[in-house]
């Protein structure tokens, strides 16, 4: 990146991060604000009104009194609605959407609909049109489908009105449900209601109606009121099934066989390949020497691929770390909070190019320098891990000799046949057991296949000798596998088992490493022996440095990258306490002594904070029993634009 460029960005980036800063002032003073006659953005009403139908369609309607104020709600409002979600079992279920209309300040508008992963996102405005600053109306009438749970004592609505995702406070929620043949309100025999985030099961904040509606009080960002009306059966009769989900449960019939004898053919071609490729391959050797500090151009993302061979979250997590330490970014907050990281002025005109990814990617693309691990912000997240995977890629390609392992053409096929029998699985919507067991299949076929590309793990002594260690437990690995299989499904399992136990003998000879590949791989290794040393082992290191603050910053990010952060931390409990340590580039136990068991919490519970969670689709479970905020169907959220 040209510094040109990079201050271009930081430019874009200030005015965004203004433009960021009003809007949560807005949003604290509100109250002040409104008194005073200055219209603030949020959401002052959002009634819902829902008719069913007797074919179990659900014809909603959303009428929400909002103020504009010309920072994010412009043009008008972005309603996101969940289509797809898993029911009880796994199975997914995609539900039926149609927008009927949509109005504004009681005039019909125009609305434009796209899809993004789970969610139908509905703009409804004009781009031509600006808001008014000030109180607006705004209607969306839908009809959704596959809504209503059909239980054996009664049917049931668990509806999620609002959703947990909006980006401005609800200051009040009405939601109604009329029957067939009925009033609003008449023919419901229970009604339960939850507020809150997501998974909240808080009743204080809404009550029932005389009526039968239910009302919530102020919702903040991320917080939404879910309801579950239940009736009498027979209102209700359940959809006859279409087409082609009579043939989605013929080919169930028949899911079973089918993904069987894929699976063992799979096996068997492969197998007879797999001998051949088993005596044609070579290994190579390094000698690893430990190593106290981290070599230029080992970056942790890639010493946790030279090592065990993933390029994943904790990748990330690591890279975020090294990026704190280095004044680039703090990391706030803490796992019961949630963590938010935000950009700091430390960051150079010209940064290294894994900086300069993850910083774009996390700040100037999400237009903010404060970023919240939240759901909604997944696709920065997003961007960020796979910023780092491409320079991980574009790094692995100088150190390996690419594409010409000769295993790959013996496992193809077994992790054909297994893959073959997952898609047939899916397109036959069969039981999430034997989506299940080909998932195992395909996870330990595709183990093999990249082996046949990639080392997966070093070990010091060659290939004979590990043999003659092994080689004698090995049938009794076989007969464990079988049996443990045997409950899970052998039919499809046992392939993938067998694969495996194959595969293992002949890690250290899959990846051809270049000479600089090596290199890069023995001081990997180097560093993971520094850092899981026990204490006599350290005593007998030439020249070990003293351990120190300094240090455990310095290879931390590596700790975590090579999944030895708790070893490296409680190393280092008793120096960290004696020091006072409180880290630099983030507030974790700002108040409180070093204790390692709660640093290596807090960086796992960050990790987990770039993670996501999908709803339960609707009718699957009854939200009379252990339901909660955000469950059910409906939900999504909504912003402006």
């Amino acid at each position: 990146m040209t510094s040109s460029l990079w201050k271009f960005l930081n430019n874009l980036f200030r005015v965004r991060t203004l433009h960021a800063v009003l809007a949560a002032l807005l949003f604290s003073a509100a109250p002040a604000l409104s008194a005073a006659g200055v219209p603030v953005e949020r959401i002052d009403r959002f009634d819902v009104s829902a008719r069913l139908d007797s074919d179990a369609g659900l014809t909603v309607t959303e009428n929400l009194t909002l103020n504009a104020a010309g920072v994010h709600i412009v043009h008008g409002l972005i309603r996101a609605i969940p289509v797809r979600y898993r029911d009880s079992s796994g199975r997914a279920v995609t539900v039926g959407l149609e927008v009927f209309s949509t109005k504004l300040d009681g005039k019909n508008i125009p609305w434009k609909e796209s899809r993004e992963g789970r969610d139908v996102f509905i703009r409804i405005g004009s781009a031509d049109k600006v808001l008014s600053a000030g109180q607006h109306t705004l209607e969306l009438t839908y009809r959704i489908t596959k809504q209503i749970g059909f239980f054996s004592d009664h049917d049931e609505l668990y509806w999620n009105v609002t959703g947990s995702e909006w980006e401005f406070p609800i200051m009040k929620t009405t939601f109604r449900l009329r029957l067939p043949g009925k009033d609003w309100g008449e023919g419901i025999q229970r009604i339960a209601w939850y507020t809150g985030v997501q998974g909240s099961t808080d009743t204080s904040r809404a009550r029932k109606n005389p009526d039968g509606s239910v009302t919530a009080s102020r919702l903040d960002p991320g917080e939404g009121l879910t309801v579950v009306y239940g009736w009498p059966k027979g209102l209700v009769t359940p959809p006859a099934l279409s087409t082609s989900e009579k043939i989605s449960n013929a080919a169930f019939q028949y899911a079973e066989t089918v993904c069987a004898a894929l699976n063992w053919i799979g096996a068997a071609v492969g197998a007879c390949l797999l001998l051949r490729a088993f005596l044609r391959t070579s290994s190579h050797s390094e000698t690893v020497i430990p190593l106290f500090h981290a070599p230029d151009g080992l970056s942790p993302s890639l010493a946790r691929w030279a090592v065990v061979d993933q390029k994943d979250i904790i990748s990330l997590t690591a890279e975020i770390i090294a990026l704190a330490e280095k004044g680039y970014l703090k990391i706030l907050g803490n796992k019961n909070e949630g963590y938010r990281l935000k950009m700091t002025s430390a960051v150079p005109d010209e940064p290294e190019p894994m900086a300069a990814g993850i910083l774009t990617a996390l700040f100037l693309a999400a237009k903010t320098d404060e970023l919240p691990l939240k759901k909604y912000k997944y696709r920065y997240i997003e961007a960020a891990m796979s910023w780092v995977k491409k320079l991980v890629n574009r790094r692995s390609k100088q150190l390996t000799e690419g594409n010409g392992s000769p295993l790959a053409l013996s496992f193809a096929p077994l992790f054909t046949g297994s893959a073959a029998a997952l898609i047939f699985a899916w397109i036959a919507d069969a039981d999430s057991a034997v989506v299940s067991y080909n998932i195992l299949t395909v996870f330990l076929s595709l183990t093999a296949l990249l082996a046949s590309f990639k080392r997966r793990r070093r070990r010091k002594t060659p290939f004979r000798k590990f043999l003659s260690i092994y080689g004698p437990v090995l049938p009794l690995f076989v007969i464990m596998g079988a049996l443990g299989a045997f409950s899970l499904g052998l039919k499809y399992t046992l392939p993938g088992v067998l694969l495996t136990l194959a595969g293992l003998p002949l890690r250290n000879r899959l990846t051809r490493w270049t000479a600089e590949g090596r290199k890069v791989l023995a001081q990997a290794y180097g560093l993971e022996m520094f850092i899981n040393a026990a204490e006599k082992d350290r005593l007998e290191m030439l020249s070990a440095p003293d351990d120190t603050p300094e240090l455990f910053e310095e290879l931390l990010p590596y700790a975590v990258a090579l999944g030895c952060a708790k070893t490296w931390a409680d190393r280092f409990e008793k120096v960290l306490a004696a020091a006072s340590y409180h880290p630099q580039w983030c507030d974790m136990n700002a108040d409180m002594p070093f204790y390692s068991r709660d640093f290596i919490s807090g960086l796992n519970s960050l990790s987990r904070g770039f993670s996501s969670t999908l709803s339960a689709a609707p009718g699957s479970s009854s939200g009379f029993d252990g339901g909660s905020s955000g469950g059910g169907g409906g939900g999504g959220g909504g912003r402006g634009w």
